[in-house]
């Protein structure tokens, strides 16, 4: 799973370096990009909790969730930032074939399409409930 979430980063951080051209802080906007993945899946889970267990979303507190999107940030921060980790990752994927590289595209994307898929599902069963 580690090396899934590295060439998403890394995927992250070429679209910020290439495509959007960003030329400050590509490094920090990967750091947001992957974090908010994270908190999309934590958040699907949580609130797939809510709607069939609890059958109301609303029971949820707001602030726990800053709190856990906090922490998400704070922890990627370690996983990714701290100590330059990054540099190593960019490196290793850029050492990459194409072919690997391709490959590891097209389970990217599917891994974007289903997160932001069952966000919307379970959003829309947990206004049902309402």
């Amino acid at each position: 799973m580690e090396k899934f979430f590295n060439h998403l980063f890394y995927r992250i951080y070429w679209w910020n370096k290439t495509i959007v051209k960003e030329k400050d802080f590509p490094v920090f906007s990967s750091l947001l990009g992957i974090s908010v993945f994270h908190i999309l899946n934590i958040s699907t889970l949580i609130f797939i909790i809510l709607v069939y267990i609890f059958k109301n979303p609303m029971v949820y507190p707001k602030w726990v969730h800053l709190i856990i999107m906090f922490a998400v940030l704070v922890l990627d921060y370690f996983i990714y930032i701290h100590k330059k980790r990054y540099k190593e990752i960019i490196k290793s994927s850029e050492n990459e074939t194409k072919i690997s590289l391709k490959r590891k595209d097209y389970f990217s994307l599917i891994y974007i399409i289903v997160s932001f898929g069952l966000f919307i599902w379970i959003i829309i069963k947990g206004r049902e409930l309402l």
